[in-house]
């Protein structure tokens, strides 16, 4: 919606060519859905901040490291699909993005920094492993209810759930063998800690006063098809997923796909939008961090004979 908007591209790296502090003044305002060239490993500082219109960012399945307040101030962005390949946000990368309500981690593990800082709007995350959960993580996010940590997460840290006033459901993983006394605000009287029998999740709600709650987690996630062909235009019939065992206690699946132009997908049903290639992940949501995967080929529409033949008569 504005062709005149530039990016400065230095290799594979994007960042404000002028240097100012906002990327919008040097790429314009845009507007709607931003889709970034796949060639793309890398956001850089402040690339995007204040975009106010913009309501969603594809990202190319090359990107590793989005930068400091890359995103920050941009009030209209609703979701976003952070790649496979993702190794690190920086802190404050969607600082201010009021209405982010869908984070969607394809990545098992990244490092994350003081990432997610006054997302108002913000009222559930699911994690990959993040070694550490750092200091004001979620600073602010004043709806944020429900909270899972992906295995691998080690330590969380103080303040990393500052000003988080609605915690009700933050899941721990075993692996966590850390969490400061001050990770939590003061006056959480309806959070349930969830987490392993035994565990340092179980240990620190019994001393904090906070309600525990045993889980059993995924240990499989398979789908039914692991390959698709569909033509531009139609809907497959939905995959079907398998977690194990069948007393999980988290069953609910999240989807996405890695190139939403190409095709997309709703409770597994996949829709063909135009010709190429893409992966459609399906995610466990309990902190297992388990994925199935599922590669779509779509194909172009053929035309008639009848039509070609009278477009070369």
């Amino acid at each position: 919606e504005n062709p005149s908007a530039t990016l400065w591209v230095d290799g594979d790296y994007v960042t404000p060519k002028t240097g100012s502090q906002s990327a919008y003044y040097c790429i314009g305002n845009m507007k709607g859905t931003v889709v970034l060239p796949r060639s793309f490993t890398a956001v850089g500082m402040y690339s995007f901040s204040d975009m106010k219109n913009m309501k969603a960012i594809l990202l190319g399945d090359k990107v590793t490291h989005i930068s400091n307040y890359a995103f920050s101030g941009c009030t209209g962005l609703q979701a976003i699909t952070l790649p496979v390949k993702l190794e690190r946000l920086s802190d404050g990368v969607f600082r201010g993005c009021k209405a982010l309500k869908t984070v969607t981690f394809l990545a098992e593990k990244a490092d994350l920094g003081a990432t997610f800082m006054e997302c108002a709007g913000l009222q559930e995350i699911v994690l990959p492993a993040v070694g550490t959960a750092k200091a004001n993580l979620f600073q602010n996010c004043t709806a944020l209810k429900t909270v899972v940590f992906g295995s691998g997460t080690t330590e969380i840290a103080k303040d990393v759930f500052a000003g988080c006033k609605k915690l009700t459901s933050v899941t721990i993983p075993e692996s966590v063998t850390t969490i400061s006394e001050e990770a939590f605000p003061e006056g959480l009287k309806k959070l349930v800690i969830r987490g392993a029998a035994g565990s340092a999740a179980e240990s620190f709600a019994e001393a904090r006063g906070y309600k525990f709650e045993a889980v059993i987690p995924a240990e499989s996630l398979t789908l039914s098809e692991t390959e698709l062909e569909i033509a531009a235009g139609k809907t497959a019939p939905a995959l079907k997923a398998e977690l194990l065992p069948a007393e999980v206690s988290t069953k609910k699946l999240a989807w996405a796909s890695t190139d939403e132009q190409v095709a997309t997908v709703k409770d597994g049903k996949v829709k063909a939008l135009q010709g190429g290639e893409c992966d459609i992940y399906c995610l466990a949501t309990d902190g297992s961090v388990l994925r199935a995967v599922c590669h779509v080929t779509v194909t172009e529409k053929v035309k008639s004979l009848q039509a070609a033949e009278k477009k070369h008569s």
